[in-house]
């Protein structure tokens, strides 16, 4: 689930006579806000600790069980989340998070969102970053649509450059801001209105990282060089199942890049499994973490990744990783333009002129398969 739900949720329960966010990203923050807000609407009661605000809010007749806690961003794998709720059977518990595995808490209770559509995403980001009363200009909007646009109308990303907006105004050059400073920019934390410290969207995913095997991060890191979307699932079977090694052309022998990089990808997607199927787990782990989706066209798959998770990995990279993951993208790509693979050179087409940016950097014999398909 995500934080935009809680903004539209929280306006449809003001009926409840105790509604209030938290911020769930570590224990600290859940512990230190729950006995903060619970001595602050109990002061009958003495709420010194996490144990005392806990029996307060499940003792039957608190508020005539007529809560609502938010437990808003806990996205960390290791947050041993069950012993923080309250033990009861009155009041309502919403919690957001990008860890599937709370999904068990409430298996008919959980939802999971998908990006917003292009007009409720230029609807929030006004909504956010500009005053209630302002009347939108046809320029305003215009803005607003490129800015969501470039978001990918990922619902976090775009409250975060609406509450940015709104703090240091300019809707109209805040785009080009983006563009030149978007590692910072997504980085920063946003004053979220119902909750302090709300993290930025490279904050949100960073917190992905330690739940992910180390196979599934260089899985990412490499083919976050390909696009973003239509990246066929059967050039990287093919490509695994070739152990990376085949090459269009055999014009001039190869160096120990070559067979270094051929290593590395068979670590990566190939340990034990020569018949391609050590990609399914890594798929699955991504897919868990709403990293990557599954996208059928007739019988083919084709990977689509957010744009937002590319550039996320790519600003992680070091200058020196940078170098070696393209490499081996391109040696990825390279294994499935023999003449045997020509069934699929349309689907790998934007692929291949995507890379051909560092054409010259690539090796002869690859360079070969590439000009068969550009």
């Amino acid at each position: 689930m995500k934080s935009h739900f809680v903004e539209a949720s929280t306006d449809d329960i003001r009926r409840f006579s105790f509604v209030f966010c938290i911020d769930a990203s570590s224990a600290t923050s859940i512990e230190s806000a729950l006995v903060a807000k619970t001595k602050a609407y109990d002061v009958r009661r003495p709420v010194k600790t996490i144990s005392d605000a806990l029996s307060v809010i499940a003792e039957p007749d608190w508020m005539g069980g007529r809560w609502v806690i938010i437990y808003d961003g806990a996205d960390d794998s290791s947050l041993d989340i069950l012993n923080l709720l309250p033990k009861c059977q009155k009041g309502t518990i919403i919690i957001t998070s990008r860890n599937p595995k709370l999904q068990a808490l409430s298996p008919s209770g959980s939802i999971n969102l998908d990006v917003m559509s292009p007009d409720d995403a230029t609807a929030l980001l006004l909504k956010t970053a500009l005053p209630a009363v302002y009347t939108h200009s046809i320029s305003d909007m215009s803005h607003a649509r490129a800015i969501v646009e470039e978001l990918g109308c990922l619902a976090v990303a775009v409250s975060q450059a609406g509450q940015h907006i709104q703090i240091q105004g300019g809707i109209d050059n805040y785009l080009d801001h983006l563009r030149k400073e978007r590692s910072t920019t997504l980085r920063l934390p946003a004053r979220a209105r119902r909750v302090e410290g709300h993290p930025g969207i490279y904050a949100v995913l960073d917190a992905t990282i330690p739940a992910l095997s180390r196979r599934a991060v260089n899985m990412l890191n490499t083919l976050c060089f390909f696009k973003p979307t239509g990246i066929p699932l059967e050039a990287l079977l093919r490509a695994s199942r070739c152990q990376f090694a085949n090459q269009a052309a055999e014009l001039i022998p190869r160096s120990s890049d070559y067979t270094e990089s051929v290593d590395r990808l068979c670590n990566i997607f190939i340990p034990a499994t020569p018949d391609g199927a050590g990609i399914w787990p890594l798929l699955d782990e991504l897919q868990r973490y709403n990293l990557v989706e599954q996208t059928h066209l007739g019988t083919s798959v084709s990977l689509q990744f957010h744009n937002f998770v590319f550039a996320w990995v790519k600003d992680r990279l070091s200058a020196e990783d940078t170098v070696m993951y393209q490499s081996l993208a391109v040696r990825v790509l390279a294994s499935c333009l023999t003449d045997e693979d020509e069934d699929l050179y349309n689907q790998l087409f934007l692929h291949v002129q995507y890379l051909s940016q560092i054409l010259d950097g690539i090796h002869v014999n690859d360079r070969v398969g590439f000009y068969k398909v550009i």
